[in-house]
C-alpha cells in the first residue's frame, strides 16, 4: 500500500513541468517571475512545490540560498497554468544569470526558470551626457524604470511614436545580454 501511494505521488509530480518561455530581466530586490506550469498527465493533481535560487555560469549552477517552500499548485489534466513567484533578487555588479529551480514533494526537479539580474547603476553613464541631450529609450515593459530612477537627468516619458527625433540619441535594447 505504501509503495503504491509513493508511486502515485512520484508519477503525478513527474507529470508537472515548467514550460520554456521567454527569459526575464529584473533588478535587485523583491521581484516577481512569471512562469507556466504544464501537467502532461490526463489526471488532475495537487503538488506541493518548493523553489531554490542558483547563480548560473556557462557550465555550473551555484546555490544562492536554501530550498524554500512556495505553494501547492492544483492543476487539471493536460492543462497549463500561469503562476508568479515572488523572490528576493540579489544585488549584482554586472548583468548576472540566475536560475530558479522548482522541486516537487520528493525534492525531484520539476524544471527551472532562467532570468538575468541587472545592477541598478546600469544607466549611470547617461548622467555624463550634456544636460541638453535628448535620449530615446524604447522600454514598453518598463524593464529599465528602476535603473533610470537613479540617473540624475530630467527624463520625460513619451509614446514610442514621439521618440524618433532627428536630434535624439537612440540606444538599442537587445533581449539577450552579452556575457
Amino acid at each position: 500500500m505504501v509503495c503504491v501511494a509513493w508511486t502515485f505521488l512520484k508519477t503525478h509530480a513527474a507529470s508537472l513541468e515548467v514550460a520554456r518561455d521567454e527569459i526575464q530581466f529584473v533588478f535587485p530586490g523583491k521581484r516577481a517571475l512569471h512562469l507556466s506550469l504544464t501537467n502532461s498527465s490526463s489526471d488532475s493533481s495537487d503538488i506541493k512545490i518548493s523553489t531554490r535560487l542558483y547563480q548560473a555560469s556557462s557550465s555550473t549552477l551555484m546555490p544562492v540560498g536554501e530550498i524554500q517552500p512556495w505553494k501547492t499548485v492544483a492543476i487539471s489534466g493536460r492543462a497549463t497554468v500561469s503562476e508568479t513567484v515572488v523572490f528576493e533578487a540579489p544585488d549584482v555588479r554586472a548583468p548576472t544569470a540566475f536560475v530558479l529551480r522548482l522541486y516537487g514533494q520528493e525534492q525531484e526537479s520539476l524544471g527551472q526558470k532562467r532570468f538575468f539580474v541587472y545592477p541598478f547603476g546600469l544607466m549611470s553613464e547617461l548622467s555624463k551626457l550634456p544636460l541638453n541631450s535628448k535620449i530615446g529609450i524604447l522600454d514598453p515593459r518598463g524593464i529599465f524604470r528602476p535603473s533610470l530612477a537613479q540617473v540624475k537627468l530630467e527624463i520625460s516619458i513619451r509614446c514610442a511614436e514621439n521618440l524618433l527625433h532627428r536630434d535624439s540619441l537612440h540606444l538599442p535594447v537587445t533581449t539577450e545580454p552579452n556575457l
